[in-house]
């Protein structure tokens, strides 16, 4: 999904094959939440298979993607996300998880109020789903925020009975950048 600076992006990866890939994009006209991005994906490109969500505005360390992939394998589980330990004042920008002693996440709840952060875990636009979040999608009311929220879909995943675990990870380095912007805003 593109929009702001697409044009760079399209401009840097073209058609994918200088790492040997094959890109394709889909535009997201409005900006109303990570859900309503993947809402934007053309129907003849969705897959009966896993889909793996990256952030493109993220830099990665290097086996991140792994570490997600070998994670699914290991626990057998639907749903893997990627866990960045935040400082409390900074999850009602990010999202909240509530993951047991074995990283097994048992609620997400992306922006919460102060007063429904569950611990100091956030989850980054980093997961591995099942097909079925194609079905889920399209059943999520926007926010208070007006955003159609991913988070909210995987949620209602977990509470259904799909299982999901996190794999703690480094903070993306915009993180930072992002955090004291909007904190001297």
């Amino acid at each position: 999904m593109t929009n702001h600076l697409e044009e760079k992006i399209f401009e840097y990866v073209g058609d994918g094959s200088k790492w040997n890939l094959s890109a394709s994009f889909a535009h997201q006209t409005e900006l109303r939440g990570n859900g309503d991005a993947l809402l934007s994906v053309p129907k003849e490109w969705i897959q009966n298979e896993p889909v793996m969500v990256v952030a493109t505005d993220y830099i990665l360390e290097e086996n991140s993607l792994l570490e997600l992939v070998q994670a699914k394998e290991k626990s057998q589980a639907e749903i893997v996300m990627s866990l960045k330990e935040c400082p409390i004042e900074e999850l009602t920008i990010r999202s909240s998880v509530d993951a047991d002693s074995e990283w097994r996440v048992k609620r997400i709840i992306e922006k919460p109020k102060p007063e429904e952060i569950m611990s100091p875990y956030a989850a980054s636009i980093l997961f591995i789903l099942p097909p079925q979040i194609w079905d889920y999608l399209p059943n999520i009311r926007p926010s208070e925020r007006g955003e159609i929220e991913m988070q909210a879909a995987i949620d209602r995943m977990i509470q259904d009975g799909f299982k999901a675990v996190g794999v703690l990870q480094s903070a993306p380095k915009e993180w930072d950048a992002a955090h004291h912007a909007q904190l001297s805003t």
